[in-house]
């Protein structure tokens, strides 16, 4: 690690400090991924506004690295604009030095969806087409085809909930869980995350 992380780090143990520092790099963060994934996608300010559903100035203001007041509901309708998904994490201080050290325009793009070396070449899955790409269709019926797909991504969503509520539900049968010399009940667990 280099001098600047290892100053970050000693820093970063003073509570006030490393509070602040890290919703700066925060806001900084998201705002520099939005503008750098709109340009990667080659969109202008207009049309991220678009498909988000504000104007060219919201676009702006959630790309200036000041902007504080972040929205998940935005930041999703951002994601699905990017044909990205949102991964919303609580991380440790420590990592924070990593963090900034790994901070680079090239660090901060993403491929959408269609281009993810993840979903590439998988074994008998069949293939997905964009209807309203693929095939001209009258916006009514491309309505009523998005309004299907958003369906059965409810009940899969409900499913994994079902499946979420069943391994909560036996880790809840487990009792108090004993670590390193401190007893935490799940019930709290979930209160604090805000499961329960």
């Amino acid at each position: 690690m280099g001098d600047m992380s290892e100053a970050l780090r000693q820093e970063l143990r003073d509570p006030e400090y490393s509070e602040g520092y890290a919703e700066s790099f925060l806001n900084a963060y998201i705002a520099t991924q939005i503008r750098v994934i709109r340009e990667q996608r080659v969109m202008r300010q207009e049309d991220l506004a678009l498909a988000i559903g504000t104007k060219q100035n919201g676009v702006s203001r959630l790309e200036n690295v000041n902007y504080s007041a972040w929205n998940i509901k935005t930041l999703k309708k951002i994601a699905r604009a990017f044909h990205l998904r949102l991964k919303v994490s609580f991380e440790t201080y420590g990592t924070l030095p990593y963090e900034v050290a790994g901070f680079s325009r090239e660090a901060l793009r993403r491929n959408p969806r269609e281009k993810d070396p993840g979903l590439a070449n998988i074994p008998n899955a069949e293939p997905t087409a964009n209807i309203a790409e693929s095939t001209p269709v009258p916006a009514n019926r491309a309505r009523n085809l998005e309004v299907g797909n958003l369906l059965q991504f409810d009940k899969r969503t409900q499913e994994l909930g079902k499946k979420f509520a069943a391994i909560e539900e036996s880790s809840l049968a487990l009792g108090p869980i004993q670590e390193a010399g401190a007893s935490l009940s799940p019930a709290r667990n979930q209160h604090e995350i805000g499961v329960a």
